[in-house]
């Protein structure tokens, strides 16, 4: 796509519909903003990006609409953001980029026509729309690399009118928008819009200034000329002389302010009404007048007073003004009441330090309430582990025990089974195996529940015998390395690593499809490492993603094993790809006293 536009240029007034083009409601998706789940709201990100857009309007307010595009790519994690404006010297009849960031960036000032494109139907229909693959209507699109998986776009109002939109693109369906996205949309770009009038208001000032300092330098050969621009300009304007008195002041230094032309004409300007009760104001353009009659220019944000007594504050500047031969004749002062736009930039600084706050305290309660509920699977896991133990004796000591009796008393029925007949001393056998099966599956699941080996021998034992159980019963070979010297740890961090390997082996056997694993681990003075891995499928990076983050989690299994591991101080981690999954688990060392 060239920077010029995808469009390319219109004939007439209308943009022909090409022939195959889709229609509108075929490439519009806007009702998946409300049945995706949104994400949840990053307040310490949005308050960044308000402080963002206002330090711009207070620094560097001509950066305001490109900071909008980069806080609209960071905020809604998009991969291209910009904004659409339509053109003003043709009647609105284009939407140019003025500003874009992500990988769109080189297409700025480029753009698309008002009556066939998506910043002209959210236009029309005055609501945020969110399409999909833009280029099956649009074909001018079809082009432009990398390609539109999703576009949100919102409109963009200045002074309550829609003069544009506000867009943030996916280029692949691994991003998704949703409601959340529309709200903070709406949110930065009403901001980004009330920044923009501002920034409106000062090219109209800063362009009333330039045509009247070349009025002025008119004056001798277009008096009539002068006279109508000095008294129709927006801002603030005067004529001195160049030791400041005041010869000549325009209706809005009059009028507005509540003056008459003999309170101050004749007089030294820093003596008029505007800086009564104001002697800062009065000394700084007394100090001034010298060196702006030298060939200096001033300018300054000062306060000022209404005839009323009002105080306000004005962004003031004094140049001097030459004859055609380049000499000083005349002093020009003149000013913009900022006033409201100051209470406006402190009535946001203040929100802004608010609404910081706010998200530092709720992100202390979160973390709070993070810390309770990690405590709480703590004890959840260790009364699990206790039962398990609880349970495993019951199996061994009772049922065992009572299987025993029966087998043993089955096993005398059937040595004094002389009377009996050959089918009564089958079933008896038959009765033997059975009990002797039942008290070995009893013996197994007890073992399962919570191995005395772990207890009685220790880690290296318990996990041998498991490994060895394991590979009969599912056909998956595994590989065990551990130190032949392994210390004795404290119970719940041998209970920890046995538990994260039996629940990573049910995974590999559930959801691998491999058919080898390895369960390797290492220990030092201070922390002992443990590594699983296999050779199958692994996971999508999305479920990668999402566990990494803690954002979700693969059943509870997972879930089991992280907590585990957090609540001994210890560190989890998962890696995945085509190849295998491997799980990197890391305790501090607690050897058992």
């Amino acid at each position: 796509m060239s920077s010029s536009s995808p469009g390319g240029q219109t004939s007439g007034d209308r943009t022909p519909v090409p022939a195959g083009a889709l229609p509108l409601e075929a490439i519009l998706c806007t009702e998946k903003l409300r049945n995706r789940k949104p994400r949840q709201p990053d307040y310490a990100k949005e308050n960044s990006a308000i402080v963002a857009l206002a330090r711009a309007l207070a620094d560097s307010p001509g950066t305001i609409l490109q900071v909008l595009a980069d806080t609209l790519l960071a905020v809604c994690q998009a991969e291209s953001a910009g904004i659409s404006l339509l053109t003003r010297d043709d009647g609105g009849k284009r939407f140019y980029w003025p500003a874009i960031s992500g990988v769109w960036k080189p297409h700025i000032g480029g753009g698309t026509p008002r009556d066939f494109g998506p910043c002209g139907d959210v236009l029309d229909r005055n609501t945020p729309l969110l399409f999909t693959h833009v280029e099956r209507r649009y074909t001018y699109f079809q082009p432009v690399e990398p390609p539109v998986e999703e576009a949100l776009l919102v409109p963009f109002y200045v002074r309550g009118k829609a003069v544009g939109t506000i867009w943030a693109v996916a280029h692949s369906d691994a991003r998704r928008f949703d409601a959340e996205d529309e709200r903070l949309m709406r949110s930065l770009g009403t901001f980004a819009s009330s920044a923009y009038q501002i920034l409106e208001s000062r090219d109209a000032i800063a362009e009333s200034q330039e045509h009247l300092s070349r009025a002025l330098a008119e004056a001798n050969a277009a008096t009539a000329k002068f006279r109508a621009v000095f008294e129709q300009t927006t801002v603030f304007a005067g004529v001195m002389t160049a030791d400041g008195i005041i010869l000549d002041a325009n209706r809005l230094c009059l009028e507005v302010c509540g003056y008459r032309a003999e309170d101050v004409l004749g007089r030294p300007f820093w003596e008029c009404g505007w800086w009564q009760s104001c002697p800062e104001s009065q000394a700084k353009i007394r100090a001034a007048t010298p060196l702006v009659a030298q060939g200096n220019s001033y300018r300054e944000v000062l306060a000022y007073r209404w005839a009323d007594g009002s105080e306000r504050m004005v962004d003031f500047a004094l140049d001097p003004i030459r004859d055609q031969n380049g000499q000083i004749i005349f002093l020009h002062p003149t000013g913009a009441d900022v006033t409201d736009l100051m209470n406006a930039q402190e009535k946001n600084r203040q929100f802004a330090e608010t609404l910081e706050e706010q998200v530092r305290v709720r992100t202390e309660e979160v973390e709070q309430q993070s810390m309770q509920l990690r405590e709480l699977s703590r004890r959840l896991l260790k009364t699990q582990d206790d039962e398990r133990r609880r349970l495993a004796r019951e199996l061994h000591d009772s049922a065992g025990q009572d299987l025993a009796a029966i087998q043993m008393n089955l096993d005398a029925l059937l040595r004094d089974a002389v009377a009996l007949s050959p089918e009564e001393q089958e079933r008896i056998s038959n009765s033997i195996t059975v009990v002797a099966h039942c008290n070995s599956e009893i013996r197994t699941m007890s073992y399962l529940l919570h191995p005395p080996l772990l207890d009685e021998l220790g880690l290296r034992s318990a996990l041998s015998w498991y490994l060895e159980g394991f590979s009969e019963r599912s056909g998956i070979k595994v590989d065990l390395q551990m130190p032949e010297d392994l210390p004795r740890m404290e119970e719940n961090t041998e209970t920890a690593i046995f538990r994260v390997v039996q629940q990573s082996l049910v995974n590999i056997h559930r959801h691998s499809g491999s058919h080898v694993a390895r369960v390797s681990i290492e220990c030092d003075a201070k922390r002992i490492n443990l590594e699983i891995c296999d050779e199958g499928k692994g996971m999508s990076p999305e479920t990668l993603a999402g566990i990494s983050s803690g954002a979700c989690v693969v059943g509870v299994g997972m879930s089991g094993m992280r907590e585990r591991v957090r609540g001994l101080g210890g560190e989890f981690e998962v890696r995945s790809s085509n190849e295998g999954t491997t799980i990197l688990i890391s305790l501090p060392v607690t050897t058992a006293s």
